[in-house]
């Protein structure tokens, strides 16, 4: 069930992004939502959404992928193509694309 508390994470995130502490930043996302995610990464502005969705992309790729799919089709471009550039591996097929 997504979180309501979605402003005050987003806004903590962003700090820590900025700030470089991106391992802070995926312990906070890592225990989310992937739509609380998502909400959080759309809230980002671009040059932070990229660090922060390459930090949880390089940690747990899975997760990553969810929170993407949560966008949508709003999904920035970089968050796109920075799980296109993933190595498939043996799960491929689970998030849906041919490789």
């Amino acid at each position: 069930m997504p979180l309501t508390r979605t402003p005050l994470l987003s806004e903590t995130v962003r700090k820590l992004v900025a700030r470089g502490a991106y391992v802070n930043a995926y312990n906070i996302l890592n225990r989310l939502h992937p739509a609380d995610i998502a909400g959080i990464l759309a809230d980002l502005p671009e040059h932070l959404r990229r660090e922060a969705f390459k930090t949880l992309h390089k940690r747990n790729l899975t997760l990553a992928g969810a929170a993407l799919s949560e966008l949508g089709v709003h999904a920035p471009a970089s968050m796109s193509r920075c799980m296109n550039r993933m190595n498939p591996g043996p799960y491929h097929t689970s998030v849906g694309h041919e490789w």
